[in-house]
């Protein structure tokens, strides 16, 4: 037999010694840790960590609601409500900082234009008429519109035909994100926009 330690026997000796070793130089450092600032995550950081983040199920207590609004069931709204995740599925929308997902649903909204918007935070959506009656389902964030009304997450939404509004995204909130159902379209910018006209 040789005198040279083992790596197990080394091992042993590493642990007994840190075990017997005076603990506040470690406290000490845990305690400077502890104070330093945390710094928050860059915007792109952010993003991408919210983008990994699981989504399936995110807004599936609304699914119930979703399937009415558009005459689906509720499994197809289950499933249209996961998509929203997919950035693919997002187009432009008629202003800076708001995104469009058109949806189809069922005969009950043949005639409506029917989807989800995504409005960020600090952005006005643009002043616009209502050709047939309105609703919306507030998913996630809040708004107010220049009618004075202020809706938030599970908030539904009526505007009657002929109505005009913008409204507008608190800059210090989370992005508005609902469901529109509007019957016979909207008119913007001078155009009208729906089922039976163009640029819908």
């Amino acid at each position: 037999m040789t005198g040279k330690r083992s790596d197990t026997d080394a091992q042993d000796a590493f642990l007994e010694e840190l075990n017997s070793a005076d603990p506040s130089p470690l406290e000490d450092l845990l305690s400077l840790g502890e104070a330093l600032p945390r710094p928050a995550p860059s915007a792109g950081l952010r993003a991408r960590l919210l983008a990994s983040a699981r989504h399936e199920g995110r807004f599936a207590h609304h699914a119930a609601e979703v399937a009415r609004l558009l005459d689906l069931s509720p499994e197809a709204a289950g499933t249209l409500l996961d998509s929203i995740a997919e950035q693919s599925r997002w187009g432009p929308g008629p202003a800076p900082g708001v995104g469009l997902y058109h949806v189809a649903g069922g005969p009950a909204v043949e005639n409506a234009v029917t989807g989800f918007v995504r409005v960020d935070p600090g952005t006005t959506f643009p002043t616009h008429g209502h050709l047939g009656p309105e609703t919306v389902l507030i998913l996630q964030g809040a708004c107010q519109d220049s009618l004075g009304t202020r809706l938030v997450a599970g908030d539904l939404g009526h505007m009657e035909p002929g109505s005009e509004h913008s409204f507008e995204v608190p800059a210090d909130g989370m992005p508005l994100l609902f469901l529109a159902v509007i019957q016979e379209g909207i008119e913007m910018f001078g155009q009208k926009m729906g089922p039976r006209h163009p640029g819908a």
